[in-house]
């Protein structure tokens, strides 16, 4: 398995021979009940790497990653999609943003904070199921054409509930007006995987000019690793220096090397997702021959299992007492749960 700077902090980390003079302070060899894991916890020194100013294994890693995801440029982030969210939108300070009204609270702040204008598009509801819906392309068009002064396009696909945005058609008419389009892809970092390139969820997926993927909640990545991916072109100090200006300065390379690791194993385990699609659609048909409703849509993830029903809550609490734990029950809505 090729993972560049996985491998670079693997070595540095397993190098009995070093004595560490550098931050962490637990150097490694701490006894808090989790040792395996600190040798591994380790920060910018030579024999490691940068991620704000990367030596060959990162960059590596980024090029890599890139490939894997069909985009311009990857970068790597260890501030989850919300530190993704305030870099991309930092590109637009000052500017007029059209915003989907169901998006993210981190795109509200980094808004407010960079003094960005936000117009508002509003997303419909699933009368049946009370599942919100994603933006039609009809309505970013229309917003558009309403106002020229609009510079980018922040959508949210997927949503939670597995529902995905017509991201090819929505990018053509970005095009057409001169705005970014922006897709927080927090819940579909793999679904670059899980099809070939003809399905319409993988086509859509990572064809904007600006996606951030929340890595760490669809693929086996440590919590606060994303990617964000670029279909334009930017200059990767730029980007660290926006990324600096809302992140921390003394990023996790646990992180960051699982971002490396992941992209390997999805490389190398495509077939594994497009099984997994199988035994879900199997498990979705059981479920609906017994009476309940799977939400679905034209564009949807696959590997999303989202149940409608009146009794979300009792349903969640079953599941709970058998150990079986849900992603979300969702009372507001009140009819949807999802695992």
């Amino acid at each position: 398995m090729n993972a560049p700077f996985y491998e670079k902090i693997k070595k540095y980390a397993e190098d009995d021979s070093v004595i560490r003079f550098h931050m962490p302070g637990h150097k490694g060899k701490a006894d808090l009940g989790f040792d395996p894991i600190m040798k591994y916890d380790v920060t910018e020194v030579e024999k490691t790497d940068n991620l704000y100013f990367p030596q060959e294994a990162l960059k590596e890693a980024e090029e890599l990653a890139a490939k894997l995801f069909g985009v311009k440029r990857t970068v790597f982030c260890a501030g989850g999609a919300t530190l993704g969210n305030q870099t991309a939108l930092s590109f637009f300070r000052k500017k007029k943003v059209l915003f989907e009204r169901n998006i993210h609270i981190s795109a509200f702040n980094a808004a407010m904070l960079l003094d960005i204008e936000p117009v508002f598009v509003y997303n419909r509801f699933d009368k049946k199921t009370g599942v919100v819906l994603p933006i039609e392309k009809k309505d970013i068009e229309k917003a558009l054409k309403n106002d020229s002064e609009i510079s980018a396009v922040f959508l949210t696909s997927p949503n939670y509930y597995g529902l995905c945005a017509d991201c090819e058609e929505i990018k053509k008419v970005c095009k057409q007006n001169g705005a970014t389009l922006i897709v927080d892809n927090s819940h579909g970092a793999h679904l670059k995987f899980v099809g070939d390139e003809n399905d319409p969820t993988v086509k859509g997926n990572h064809c904007a000019d600006i996606i951030i993927d929340s890595a760490h909640k669809t693929l086996p990545v440590l919590t606060g690793g994303a990617f964000i991916h670029f279909n334009i072109e930017v200059d990767r100090e730029d980007v660290c220096a926006r990324m600096l200006a809302f992140g921390s300065t003394s990023p996790s390379f646990l992180i960051t090397s699982s971002l490396d690791f992941a992209r390997a194993w999805c490389e190398k385990n495509r077939e594994k997702f497009r099984k997994k699609r199988k035994s879900i659609n199997t498990l979705k048909k059981e479920l609906e021959n017994n009476g309940m409703t799977v939400v679905s849509a034209p564009i949807y993830d696959p590997l999303r299992l989202c149940i409608a029903t009146e009794d979300a809550e009792k349903i969640d609490e079953e599941l709970q007492k058998r150990n079986i734990i849900p992603e979300m029950c969702s009372g507001q809505i009140g009819k949807s749960t999802r695992l």
